[in-house]
């Protein structure tokens, strides 16, 4: 009611209560955890939960190639291939979770 952004960090609590109890008891903003305490995943591995609110209205900082939506098809930015406007990169993002990527890019 007060519209206060909650961001929860879930570590110590993802793998004994499930995150999507979680998610709909407490409706937090952003929900994130690292996978490799309890999960048993990798280290460097992590888990993020982002509202649809968030993902709709809020802007990523970090405003690179990797969460804009290219022409269809097209999954990843090449330069070779994909010229840059007359304002850089495409200016509509993904609408999923691709639009706060700003790791690297794939190994693969």
């Amino acid at each position: 009611e007060r519209n206060i952004p909650l961001i929860v960090d879930a570590t110590q609590a993802v793998g004994i209560f499930p995150l999507s109890n979680v998610i709909s008891d407490v409706q937090p903003t952003m929900l994130c955890c690292s996978a490799h305490k309890w999960l048993r995943g990798p280290s460097g591995c992590c888990l993020a939960y982002i509202s649809p609110f968030v993902q709709e209205h809020w802007i990523p900082l970090d405003l690179h190639g990797r969460g804009r939506d290219f022409e269809a098809g097209a999954t990843t930015w090449n330069a070779s291939k994909n010229g840059m406007g007359p304002h850089g990169y495409p200016e509509q993002f993904y609408k999923d979770a691709r639009k706060f990527e700003s790791g690297g890019k794939a190994n693969a």
